[in-house]
């Protein structure tokens, strides 16, 4: 399903998922569970790890035009005007890019 097939009724979907909150039920979404497959079959290591000169397994795909932002395209791997839309990359840079870096424990009672 690309964005000129997805339904209006399944982009309702989305964006009431939106509201709530949580996207898990598409992430878990046969749809999106099946452009997950494709994207990490044609790429095969992390494009960012591979962007700076690193290697790092395809584990995830990853949305660069972020869900809650750009519901329509959800399911397209690339833009309308041909730009990637999601890309495979490791839960290393996948973690990093959603929650930046690690925070180091702060208690002065380290154990």
């Amino acid at each position: 399903m690309t964005a000129q097939e997805m339904t209006e009724q399944y982009l309702n979907w989305l964006k009431g998922l939106i509201a709530k909150n949580d996207l898990s039920p598409f992430y878990l979404s046969k749809e999106f569970r099946k452009i997950s497959k494709e994207v990490l079959k044609e790429q095969k290591e992390c494009q960012i790890c591979k962007a700076n000169h690193g290697h790092g397994p395809a584990e995830i795909a990853h949305h660069l035009f972020y869900v809650k932002k750009y519901p329509e395209l959800a399911l397209s791997i690339y833009t309308p005007s041909g730009e990637r839309n999601i890309i495979a990359v490791c839960w290393k840079c996948h973690n990093r890019i959603h929650f930046g870096k690690k925070k180091r424990y702060t208690n002065v009672e380290r154990w």
